[in-house]
């Protein structure tokens, strides 16, 4: 991974980017010697993005389960669940 700064990606944008695209190379670039962001060839993103999306999958199905657990444990559905009535009414009173 080659480090350069933003002035630096900016004047040379063409052939950082044809290095990026081309040869595979990865850029991390700097503002104010800070990291700020990366130019990575957009292969590696979309596994990147696939990554993302499998591990939110990962933690609605966690949350999921969690919440099914608590209603489990409360005795089922029936016994933690208002009546369709009462549920609209607690909800029009709290307005």
């Amino acid at each position: 991974m080659t480090t350069i700064t933003a002035k630096t990606a900016r004047t040379d944008f063409s052939e950082v980017l044809a290095k990026a695209a081309y040869s595979k190379d990865r850029f991390v670039i700097t503002r104010n010697g800070k990291r700020a962001a990366a130019l990575i060839p957009i292969e590696e993103f979309d596994l990147l993005e696939q990554f993302m999306e499998y591990l939110e999958d990962q933690m609605d199905l966690r949350d999921a389960r969690e919440a099914l657990a608590e209603v489990e444990a409360a005795g089922g559905i029936e016994a933690c669940c208002l009546p369709m009535q009462e549920f609209f009414e607690k909800l029009e009173a709290s307005e």
